[in-house]
């Protein structure tokens, strides 16, 4: 994907939370064409996000069973009234 400016880069970053010092390095190497460090800075912020997906993803599986055995719990209590 080649930008035509600069910001059209920085805005796309911050698009996708990348922000502050991270996307000054990232902005610094793209500006130097230095494309490999680009692209494992890039990883980096990638990997991160996708740690903090599977950490959203197990508090929603906590929470689905939680709405689970609660729900269970008051179809248990108004069977027995």
């Amino acid at each position: 994907m080649a930008f035509t400016e600069e910001n059209n880069f920085s805005e796309c970053l911050s698009d996708i939370g990348i922000c502050g010092k991270e996307s000054a390095e990232i902005l610094n190497a793209y500006s130097e064409c230095d494309i490999p460090e680009v692209l494992d800075l890039l990883k980096k912020h990638r990997k991160a996000v996708l740690c903090e997906s599977h950490k959203l993803e197990k508090q929603i599986d906590c929470l689905d069973y939680l709405i689970y055995r609660f729900e269970k719990e008051i179809g248990t209590n108004t069977e027995r009234r």
